[in-house]
């Protein structure tokens, strides 16, 4: 290389990192406004035009823990039917991924615990 083609190289750096910068920022706008979307999305059953409870609905977030109704009675240290009845009374709110599987969330298991434990009767 000449000293010419140095220079000139060295004059396309600026130019370049201010292009780099660019595309770093509309990178970041598009990770968002995708973020956006995914978090509206709702999934809306067909057959009965309600949305659907899924792992994927709007204020879940990807990283929010599910337990079953077994690994929470175990945890607990109740039996199934005082966890049935938690749900009948409105307490607990499954989603049920399907007609056989319903998962709790582990926000909402804390939610229930602090609750039990401010009215006096312990864990279950």
């Amino acid at each position: 290389m000449t000293l010419e083609e140095v220079s000139e190289a060295l004059r396309a750096i600026p130019t370049l990192v201010e292009a780099v910068e660019k595309l770093t920022v509309e990178v970041q706008s598009l990770k968002e406004s995708q973020e956006a979307h995914t978090q509206q999305s709702v999934r809306i059953n067909r057959r009965t035009g309600r949305q659907r409870n899924s792992f994927k609905s709007i204020g879940e977030s990807p990283e929010e823990k599910y337990v079953s109704r077994q690994e929470l009675a175990a945890r607990m240290g109740c039996c199934l039917m005082t966890i049935k009845r938690a749900e009948k009374r409105g307490e607990l709110h499954p989603i049920r991924i399907n007609s056989h599987f319903l998962r709790y969330r582990e926000s909402e298991i804390a939610r229930w615990i602090a609750d039990a434990s401010s009215d006096g009767w312990g864990k279950c």
